[in-house]
């Protein structure tokens, strides 16, 4: 998740940590937010976060087997 507005970094920032990534993820640019997006809404951060849980298969493996994989 990544402020348009966010004066800390480049859209690319939050780009390349979602190609990077090593495990379900999705890129978020968010409208008229800067650095802080869940403190400006989060109420929509939430439904995101939410929403992208949602959507993830119902099991899991276990963190340490995750963990083993990064490296």
């Amino acid at each position: 998740m990544h402020g348009e507005l966010d004066e800390y970094g480049s859209q690319r920032h939050p780009q390349l940590i979602g190609e990077l990534a090593q495990g379900p993820a999705r890129v978020e640019v968010l409208p008229g937010m800067a650095h802080v997006p869940h403190r400006e809404q989060p109420e929509r951060v939430t439904a995101l976060i939410a929403g992208f849980l949602a959507m993830l298969p119902a099991k899991q493996p276990p963190f340490s087997e995750l963990r083993g994989r990064m490296r």
